[in-house]
């Protein structure tokens, strides 16, 4: 079984809840890092700033939801 972090992520897109901080955070940057182009979503939207800037802001969007 693949460990889910070793597969290529370029040129997909993840939609991550809770992505203002804790695990969906972790989560987001992960796959950001990895290629993966995210819509991150939180009804933190002060938080979801600080993972915006943590990436280049073509491959990212930010919802408060």
């Amino acid at each position: 079984m693949k460990n889910i972090f070793m597969l290529n992520y370029k040129n997909r897109t993840a939609l991550i809840t809770g992505a203002a901080n804790g695990i969906g955070k972790k989560i987001a940057l992960a796959l950001y890092q990895r290629g993966c182009n995210i819509i991150a979503c939180d009804i933190r939207e002060d938080l979801l700033q600080d993972v915006y800037s943590h990436c280049d802001t073509g491959r990212v969007l930010t919802q408060q939801t």
